[in-house]
C-alpha cells in the first residue's frame, strides 16, 4: 500500500507502520500490508522525472 502524506515525519511514517501492523493482527495475519509512506512533494518530484513505480501509483489511482 503506498501512502503518500504532506510533510512526512518518522512519527507519523511509525503511527501509519502501527496502523497496518494493527490491521494485520485483527485480521490474524490473513491478509499481509506492505506499507510504503512516500512524503507527497518528493513524490510529485519523482514522479515529475518520469520515474515508473510513480507513474504507476498515480496511473492507478489515488484514493483522498
Amino acid at each position: 500500500m503506498a501512502v503518500i502524506v504532506r510533510g512526512c515525519t518518522p512519527e507519523l511514517e511509525a503511527a501509519l507502520q502501527e496502523a497496518a501492523y494493527q490491521v494485520m493482527w485483527d485480521h490474524d495475519f490473513s491478509a499481509i500490508i506492505a506499507l510504503k509512506v512516500f512524503d507527497a512533494r518528493n513524490f510529485l518530484d519523482y514522479q515529475g522525472k518520469g520515474f515508473s513505480f510513480y507513474r504507476k501509483v498515480a496511473q492507478e489511482g489515488i484514493a483522498r
